[in-house]
Order: structure tokens, then C-alpha cells, then sequence
């Protein structure tokens, strides 16, 4: 299965804004950083979770035989377009060919107020730990990024996985 984004989320779940607000930062000096944190955690969201906060849409190009890929884009809103095709045009596909379905969805939560607070909160205190501690490891120590209780903020929204 080939997945490809052919319509990126319009914007993301939190605001520069809200994250400033988190972190008690007044002043512009970071905004560039602050912005790269937002997207970043986005993006660990929709990867742990399996799920796609704001809307957008994907995609699909499944083999002949491939079943499921659509895992990790939910929740799914529409599926717009399918269309199946073989090498030579015929229906149904035939095993030989190696990629049989287009399959185009929406999916996504939808604007960034319909994101699930707990997953907000998440990344806001992601966003935190890597504001504050901007390397993997603290200098003078072994210790990783701090993980735990708040990474139990995503289980309600983590899609098991085959």
C-alpha cells in the first residue's frame, strides 16, 4: 500500500497563541521554534494514536488482495473516490497486478476545536518538555525526556494496530 497526503490539514490544533500561553513566553524571540514544537507534536499524536486530528486528505493505492490501510487516517469523514484498475483496465483486479484500488479519504477529526482535549493537553506538555529541555539527553546526566503519566492523556485514542 502507497499512501500519499494530497490535501495537508489546513492548520493545526493548537495556536501559537496557546502554546506561548502553556509555556510563559511573552516575547516573539521564539515563535519560529514554538511553531516547529506545535507541528512536531502534531505529527507524535497522529503517529502514536493512529488517528489524524485536523482534516485532511489521503490517497490510498492498495494491491490486489491488500486488505484494510486506512489504520492510521481516522477517523475517517468520507471516502470520496474508488476506483479499481489493472494494468489493463479490467474489474476485477487480478493478482498479477500491483496496485489494483484508489482510494481517496477524508478523515480527521475536523478543526482544531474538535480535537479531543486530552489530546490538546498532551501536546501542550510535550510541547513543554521540549521547550525547556532542548537536547534528548540533560548535560551531566543520563536521563531520557521525562514520559508517563501524561502519555496516558493519548490511550483513549490509541487505534490498536494488527
Amino acid at each position: 500500500m502507497r499512501a500519499s497526503l494530497t490535501v495537508p490539514p489546513a492548520g493545526e490544533p493548537l495556536t501559537l497563541a496557546e502554546a506561548k500561553l502553556h509555556l510563559r513566553v511573552d516575547l516573539n524571540d521564539d515563535d519560529a521554534l514554538i511553531t516547529a514544537l506545535i507541528s512536531a507534536a502534531r505529527e507524535q499524536v497522529e503517529f502514536l494514536t493512529g488517528q489524524r486530528l485536523i482534516t485532511q486528505t489521503w490517497e490510498l493505492e492498495l494491491a490486489a488482495g491488500e486488505r484494510g490501510g486506512l489504520e492510521g487516517l481516522l477517523p475517517i469523514q468520507s471516502l470520496t473516490s474508488a476506483s479499481a484498475y489493472t494494468l489493463d483496465g479490467r474489474w476485477p483486479p487480478t493478482l498479477t497486478t500491483p496496485q489494483a484500488a484508489t482510494v481517496t479519504v477524508i478523515c480527521g477529526f475536523g478543526n482544531a476545536q474538535a480535537v479531543p482535549s486530552s489530546i490538546r493537553q498532551w501536546m501542550l506538555l510535550r510541547i513543554g518538555t521540549w521547550y525547556e529541555q532542548r537536547e534528548a539527553l540533560v548535560s551531566g546526566t543520563a536521563s531520557e525526556l521525562p514520559r508517563g503519566f501524561a502519555d496516558a492523556l493519548l490511550d483513549p485514542w490509541c487505534v490498536p494496530r494488527c
